[in-house]
């Protein structure tokens, strides 16, 4: 078989820009790309935008407001049916304070060590994808939550009475917090929408996760 002729390197031609749109981008980066974001996009951003802004402070960092929920749900008795006979509201009860903090574990696990899962769903299925997902596991959270205290009746001392359910609670929780930081995640490509003014976009939507501290008392 003849060997093939040298070319010289004065006669190279340099390779052709990569295409974003190649298959070899990702979808995330593929949206990122200021030469990707269709006509239409740009017509649409401000409102995109605040749908952005309205769906990340409602859920982006819900388990924020857990210190306010959890003086509401221990001044109620909530999860305090273990707690001493006519304890009052502010006694300290040890069983009730270490489901608490189960609770909270696992929901700030879910929240935190849950978003390198969001990160490797994100750049594989895009971000709509992962936002109506998200959105749907935030949405199960809540309903689980609120059933889980749905047959509690508080009592005057703050304990005893028909209580709420600790499993219920803690599988509750910790959706809202993974589904929360989902949304969080993906809706940050709305930065993509604003070349010029990029990095303050993507800054107001991370922001925007500190004022999810008040949807827990609110719920």
């Amino acid at each position: 078989m003849p060997a093939e002729p040298f070319t010289p390197p004065s006669a190279w031609r340099p390779a052709p820009p990569r295409d974003p749109r190649s298959p070899h981008v990702s979808r995330f980066e593929f949206q990122r790309a200021p030469s990707a974001v269709l006509p239409h996009h740009h017509t649409y951003r401000f409102l995109y935008y605040a749908m952005a802004v309205l769906s990340i402070s409602t859920m982006g960092g819900v388990i924020l407001g857990w210190p306010s929920m959890r003086a509401i749900l221990r001044h109620d008795g909530v999860l305090a049916e273990a707690c001493a006979l006519g304890a009052t509201a502010g006694e300290l009860c040890t069983d009730q304070e270490l489901r608490f903090g189960l609770i909270y574990a696992l929901a700030s696990w879910s929240s935190q060590g849950g978003r390198f899962f969001v990160g490797v769903i994100l750049d594989r299925f895009g971000p709509r994808l992962t936002t109506s997902v998200s959105t749907l596991i935030f949405a199960v959270g809540t309903v689980i939550a609120a059933m889980s205290l749905t047959s509690f009746q508080p009592s005057a001392a703050g304990a005893g009475g028909a209580n709420a359910s600790a499993f219920g609670m803690t599988v509750g929780f910790f959706l809202l917090g993974l589904g929360g930081a989902g949304v969080q995640l993906s809706l940050q490509s709305v930065s993509a929408l604003f070349p010029k003014n990029r990095s303050l976009v993507m800054s107001s939507l991370t922001g925007a996760s500190s004022a999810t501290a008040h949807t827990l008392p609110i719920l």
